[in-house]
Order: structure tokens, then sequence, then C-alpha cells
């Protein structure tokens, strides 16, 4: 089965707790891999103004992860997503050569960067 490359975007209530928030991400961690995905990155959740009021908040918290899945996992994960009530908002992307090219000129900058500072 052919591996192909997606990004997902959850966006999550700002007053959640931490400990809530990994434990989602963990769960759509495990549901790519467990669906013979393989994880690409992940940063930490990050707090962002909205671009238009959800729930009567203007502020959310953001987490995206990138992976590569066969294109079967992303019913499960979206499935997933759609029921749970704490992730406000979700988007699944397939990811075009032209992104990765970008995602990995970013990697090269980031490890040029880190590099130069030691």
């Amino acid at each position: 089965m052919e591996l192909r490359d997606y990004e997902i975007t959850l966006i999550f209530d700002p007053k959640l707790p931490k400990g809530e928030i990994k434990q989602i991400v963990d769960h759509n961690l495990e549901t790519i891999t467990d669906q013979k995905g393989k994880i690409v990155d992940w940063g930490q959740p990050i707090p962002r103004a909205l671009a238009y009021p959800i729930r009567k908040q203007s502020h959310g918290i953001y987490q995206t992860i990138r992976f590569q899945a066969p294109s079967n996992a992303i019913d499960k994960l979206e499935i997933f997503c759609k029921r749970e009530s704490n992730i406000w908002r979700f988007l699944t992307v397939r990811l075009t050569k032209e992104a990765l090219a970008f995602y990995e000129k970013l990697k090269a900058i980031d490890i040029e960067e880190a590099t130069s500072q030691d």
C-alpha cells in the first residue's frame, strides 16, 4: 500500500488543559501508526488568534501533525476528529511535491541556524 504525505491541523479550546490536548494528539498519532502510517513531524500546541470566532472565542490552540499514511487511514482519523467534542475544527490536506520541498528548505534553515549558534 502506497504511503502519501499528509498534514492535519487541529484547533482546540484555549481553556482545555494541556493534558487533555496531549491525550487527543496521542490518540491521533496512534491512529496513524496503527494504520501503517509514519509520523514525520509534530510540534508543541500553539495558542493563536482565530480568523473568526468559534464558540464565542477569539483564540484557539493549534496543533499540526505531518505524516505519511495510506489513503484509507484518513477516514479513521477524521471520524475520530468529528466525534471528539474538544476539537473545534480540523483540516487534513495531502501535501504536494512543492509543499514537501518547502518543508525540506525550512528544515535545512533550522539546522543551519542551530549549528551557527553553537
